[in-house]
């Protein structure tokens, strides 16, 4: 789910049948799962501009609502 309002980036995420990387230990222990939003810089390099929470041992995580700032995303100045 993806909104706009109010000059920030309202996002929902889930994810399904994510690949086991913590254990070989399928039954036992499971991933951490979370997403990273890195932003372009103008000199091309990659700075991270939100992150969700971590949704500990599920194949198949919803990560809680996020909302970023539109100003975060586009200023050049700083993270």
């Amino acid at each position: 789910m993806l909104t706009i309002y109010l000059g920030y980036l309202r996002m929902k995420w889930a994810a399904k049948k994510l690949a086991n990387v913590d254990s070989w230990f399928d039954w036992w222990d499971k991933s951490d799962p979370y997403l990273k939003f890195l932003k372009i810089r103008p000199d091309n390099t990659l700075i991270e501009a939100a992150r969700t929470n971590i949704v500990l041992n599920n194949l198949n995580p919803s990560w809680n609502m996020i909302d970023l700032s539109l100003a975060k995303i586009i200023r050049h100045d700083n993270p």
